[in-house]
């Protein structure tokens, strides 16, 4: 199978799962100006899981799920690096935070409809 066929069939999957769903779709984007791998832990109503990657400058990684309630926590394998966290509820930016170098990565929970965000120790 190709990859044009592949990504094809996963963007016409979560486009119809997203569409079966009342709530607009969130997206979380992690992204860093270097290379810097992490490890995204969340849980979002009944999605949970663990993703081991590399954000760049450009493209960096995403997850989608429709907006509910939950966490992501974003770690860094490197503490010295800085790595930028972004959600989305549709088109609107609700979190928009860094983790600086010398952190080793940062939480964002959704609670009621209502994000905050923490540093991770």
């Amino acid at each position: 199978m190709n990859k044009g066929l592949i990504t094809g069939i996963v963007f016409a999957t979560a486009s119809l799962l997203v569409g079966c769903s009342a709530a607009k779709p969130m997206r979380i984007e992690v992204s860093s100006p270097a290379a810097t791998a992490f490890r995204a832990k969340y849980t979002f109503g009944q999605d949970t899981g663990t993703i081991a990657t590399e954000a760049k400058s450009h493209g960096g990684a995403s997850l989608e799920f429709p907006a509910q309630d939950g966490s992501v926590e974003v770690s860094k394998e490197r503490p010295a690096e800085e790595l930028q966290v972004r959600v989305f509820e549709g088109a609107k930016t609700v979190v928009d935070v860094k983790s600086p170098a010398g952190e080793k990565g940062l939480r964002a929970s959704r609670t009621r409809g209502h994000w905050s965000t923490e540093k991770l120790d």
